[in-house]
């Protein structure tokens, strides 16, 4: 329920990234890359593999410039969307859904 900010890295605001890798840190998982371009730099080095079979805690990336994470519920991922909206499930529609996935091969 935080809410949105962007370049925030909580614990009480948050960007996409900034909740993913503040969420990375909490898991004990280090040097983990801070904003979505460098995620995405990082799947290009091998730290990450693209999948089409994403699993609950994988990476959901819409455009190059938004990414959440794939939940176990049908067209739901959890998140920081965008200014305005508090941290949490976030469902699907026709204009707004993932174009690729990020597997953690940490």
């Amino acid at each position: 329920g935080d809410w949105y900010s962007y370049g925030a890295a909580g614990p009480s605001y948050f960007d996409c990234s900034g909740l993913v890798s503040w969420s990375a840190g909490r898991a004990g998982l280090r040097n983990w890359p801070r904003s979505t371009f460098s995620l995405i730099a990082a799947a290009l080095s091998g730290r990450f593999n693209y999948t089409s079979h994403p699993v609950r805690g994988d990476l959901a990336f819409y455009g190059p410039g938004h990414v959440e994470f794939v939940t176990v519920w049908y067209h739901t991922t959890f998140g920081a969307q965008s200014s305005g909206t508090r941290v949490g499930w976030h469902r699907w529609s026709a204009y707004w859904y993932p174009t690729f996935y990020l597997h953690i091969n940490w």
